[in-house]
């Protein structure tokens, strides 16, 4: 199950991504602006401790893996990710699992491995979240995958036109009258939905006090 989430920034996009991801048991999140610091997640700087991660959620001892990169996000860090996505969707595939990338402008989500991963999941078992600012940073393969779009206010007549033509001219003129934090969500058996109530969804990404602090996998 793929699922978009779309709005310009402290509109609250990637808390109302982490609060649908959350609900899967095991989480993994590719975070490249380091937001997301959560009770009890297991935090990962590097892609041998992402890797490691991985390997902690396969045998229960994490439900919550973070990649915040100390490497190049296109070149290394999101490669390295995706390799791990792919294999758990055809090796680890009776697992469920949720995968979340913040921002997706910062890497290439239309890498092989991601691609063939999203391609080739069970939608019963593997759920994808992917934010973004625009409707037009999403390349074309990944807007036909969709299953759901979350849409935040958007003014930009290209992107209305985007939302018209892969989703409906309801969904496109709900999305340009929003404001605040509301939001519609759009898919293809129930249509337009709004929501405008964003304490349902709220979650606090980074604590200041935790009882459970998040575990560095790469501090000794």
């Amino acid at each position: 199950m793929i699922r978009l989430v779309i709005g310009r920034k402290e509109n609250g996009k990637t808390t109302l991504a982490y609060h649908m991801a959350r609900k899967f048991p095991r989480l993994v999140v590719f975070d490249p602006r380091g937001q997301i610091r959560r009770p009890g997640a297991t935090i990962a700087r590097t892609a041998a401790s992402c890797a490691a991660g991985f390997d902690m959620l396969a045998q229960g001892e994490t439900t919550e893996v973070v990649y915040t990169p100390e490497e190049h996000l296109k070149t290394e860090a999101f490669p390295a990710f995706a390799a791990e996505v792919r294999y758990w969707v055809y090796e680890r595939r009776a697992l469920p699992l949720a995968v979340l990338v913040d921002e997706i402008t910062f890497v290439n989500v239309a890498d092989d491995d991601f691609d063939q991963a999203a391609k080739a999941c069970d939608a019963t078992r593997h759920h994808f979240f992917l934010t973004c600012h625009r409707p037009s940073d999403i390349p074309t393969t990944w807007r036909a995958l969709a299953d759901y779009w979350y849409l935040f206010a958007i003014h930009q007549e290209h992107d209305l036109e985007v939302v018209r033509l892969r989703c409906s001219a309801d969904a496109a003129e709900a999305a340009r009258g929003l404001g605040g934090r509301s939001f519609v969500g759009w898919d293809h058996r129930t249509g337009v939905r709004s929501y405008d109530n964003p304490a349902a969804w709220y979650v606090n990404l980074a604590p200041e006090v935790m009882l459970v602090p998040p575990v560095e996998l790469d501090v000794i």
